[in-house]
């Protein structure tokens, strides 16, 4: 049914579902944290915490090998060559399976050592922790291999079909941890029903894969040739990951270090909405990687082009839109969300949400294109490097200025790889003009002119009250709807509108 979806309709699709997914974690994760939190109690509820802190550091162990997958499931190998794409996904099988056992010996031997760890005294709860650390370990170990089908079907670019089996998965265990409550199963049935959850979302992806891939099957076997071939890639692409993760992580590390915990509570607060602000622009992303592999691959760079140009236009609308409103209305949201009220922190705030800007808009689907066009190399060594200058600055600055050096230390490493070295490169590559660029950076920022008129008028005119819930919800609200008419003129192009109202009046568009 939906392989007769256009490309353009389905990389819509897949973006929609992405923010559908993104609302059920948001409501599922608000939901659950609440009740576990009263339900488990302090220590189980902490540990429980660490468990999934656990699993999220486990993700790092990939090895580059899911974009490896996405990579080789995305250039269709397994068309025309279904023997040598199974010994790939087997290469990729092997090394997790490896991965795997280190999970389960970490989690064993942790176990061993809980009270240590833990600050546990209590012998019936330190019994209930390793009983729970060793189940979930195992089933992590379990389900860690597993996690190639979801990249083969991004590589298949049936981002919905993923999206729609976790968002059940999600809803299930929404459902499933509140009767574990309502019976009071205890603490173990909550781990034991999340880990088979889990299981069940990834054998329904297998069952996906299976039907979408005719003579797919794991081969016990190994080939030297293909294992370079894969590993060539899945190299550079691990140490961008790499880089990334040192880049997003390490700026808390420094400020607790130099300056102390107060400082990172500071932080933390001021990079929340930012964090918001990149969540609501990059749906859109997932799909560069698999599009650019099977683009460039079958030649079509002109399409490809178009389709990345489509979603950069994409993704700078919403980045621009909530960047300029955020930005000025950002004093009132933080001390309305979190009761701050600090002149730092609102600075924080804004500096990083310009930098989410560059990273969403400017720099998000170049950096995911040059990936998967041969230029892997490039951007591993590049993101490397913007880690240790990341690193060094924030150090050295944070030394001089306090906090905000960290700010600093961030931020402009990411504007010079971002400018210098990303977008030239990118724009080379895909021929973008000024007229592209003007459409993907200079109508939004037009568009947003009359909405950040009104915030500021907001402002002048409701003083301190814009704080509270009513004022500042109505506030957005009315920008936000500005903001979309207002980019009805100046965003859209003249066929964007003319597609859009024939499909309103469910009329051809004429030829």
């Amino acid at each position: 049914m939906f392989k007769s979806l256009s490309l353009p309709k389905l990389l819509a699709l897949n973006t929609v579902s992405n923010y559908a997914v993104m609302i059920v974690r948001v409501f599922q994760g608000v939901l659950i944290t609440r009740w576990l939190y009263h339900y488990l109690g302090d220590d189980y509820y902490g540990f429980w915490s660490i468990l999934w802190a656990f699993f999220t550091y486990m993700i790092v162990f990939n090895l580059g090998f899911g974009a490896a997958t996405q990579k080789y499931t995305a250039e269709n190998l397994f068309k025309r060559d279904i023997d040598k794409y199974n010994r790939v996904i087997s290469i990729v099988l092997g090394f997790y399976l490896s991965v795997s056992a280190v999970i389960s010996a970490i989690a064993v031997t942790a176990s061993f050592f809980l009270p240590s760890w833990t600050g546990l005294q209590d012998p019936e709860k330190i019994s209930v922790c390793q009983t729970a650390l060793i189940i979930f370990g195992l089933g992590t170990a379990l389900l860690f291999p597993m996690s190639m089908f979801t990249a083969i079907l991004m590589g298949l670019k049936y981002i919905y079909l993923k999206n729609a089996a976790l968002i059940g998965a999600r809803i299930s265990e929404l459902i499933g941890i509140f009767l574990i409550m309502y019976f009071d199963l205890g603490f173990i049935a909550i781990v034991v029903f999340s880990v088979s959850i889990n299981l069940l979302f990834d054998i329904l992806l297998i069952i996906m894969v299976k039907r979408e891939i005719p003579g797919f099957k794991l081969m016990p076997s190994f080939n030297m040739q293909t294992m370079r071939e894969v590993c060539n890639f899945s190299l550079f692409a691990y140490l961008t990951s790499i880089g990334n993760m040192i880049i997003a992580k390490t700026d808390r590390f420094v400020l607790s270090a130099i300056i102390g915990l107060p400082a990172v509570s500071s932080y933390q607060i001021g990079t929340r909405i930012p964090d918001l602000s990149q969540t609501l622009a990059t749906p859109f992303q997932e799909n560069v990687m698999p599009l650019s592999a099977n683009l460039i691959h079958t030649g079509d760079t002109r399409r490809l082009s178009s389709l990345l140009l489509s979603g950069m236009r994409f993704s700078s609308f919403i980045s621009v839109g909530t960047t300029v409103l955020f930005f000025i209305l950002s004093g009132e949201i933080i001390r309305f969300m979190f009761d701050a009220n600090s002149a730092e922190i609102t600075l924080i705030c804004r500096i990083f949400l310009i930098s989410e800007f560059v990273n969403c808009a400017v720099r998000g689907v170049p950096a995911r294109y040059l990936l998967m066009s041969g230029k892997h190399k490039m951007i591993a060594y590049t993101t490397l490097a913007e880690a240790v200058m990341n690193i060094s600055l924030s150090i050295f600055l944070c030394l001089k200025i306090g906090i905000m050096g960290v700010v600093w230390g961030t931020i402009i490493p990411s504007l010079i790889v971002t400018f210098l070295i990303i977008m030239p490169s990118s724009i080379r590559s895909l021929k973008f003009t000024a007229v592209d660029l003007s459409l993907i950076f200079v109508k939004p920022f037009l568009a947003v002119a009359l909405p950040a008129a009104m915030c500021l008028l907001a402002q002048h005119w409701l003083g301190e009250t814009l704080s509270q819930f009513f004022p500042l919800a109505a506030t957005c609200a009315a920008a936000g709807s500005v903001y979309i008419a207002t980019s009805w003129i100046f965003v859209l192009t003249k066929n964007e509108r003319e597609m859009i109202l024939s499909k309103i009046r469910k009329t051809p568009i004429p030829a």
